[in-house]
């Protein structure tokens, strides 16, 4: 992160998804909250992002549009020594309001399931 704190870090985020029909990338700041008692993570990012179709197929619609995408993410990590740690992590991400349009012009979702090794 660019700004950390006790508990607390401000940080540059780049985040999306691969799907046949419609993917997405984006980028934007992020605020991560620790909370040490029970080793868990709440992430949170918000920015910018391109949603468009990668593969060309008669059956599915060509488009490509700039809009507004957040993306959150709820973690639990473990300590294995003094310096490492496992952890595991849920993250969702939403996007929808078209900058072109300047209306919820497309709405997707996506969610998935991280794991995290740190050592040090």
């Amino acid at each position: 992160g660019f700004f950390a704190a006790d508990g607390f870090a401000l940080f540059a985020s780049a985040w999306g998804n691969f799907l046949e029909a419609a993917s997405l990338i984006a980028v934007g700041p992020g605020a991560s909250f620790l909370f040490s008692s029970t080793n868990m993570t709440i992430d949170l990012s918000l920015g910018l992002g391109r949603a468009f179709n990668p593969i060309q197929r008669d059956n599915i619609k060509d488009f490509a549009e700039t809009l507004l995408a957040t993306h959150l993410a709820v973690g639990k990590y473990w300590w294995l020594s003094s310096k490492t740690s496992l952890g595991i992590s849920l993250s969702a991400g939403f996007h929808g309001f078209s900058l072109a349009e300047g209306r919820l012009n497309s709405f997707g979702w996506n969610s998935g399931l991280g794991l995290a090794f740190l050592f040090g």
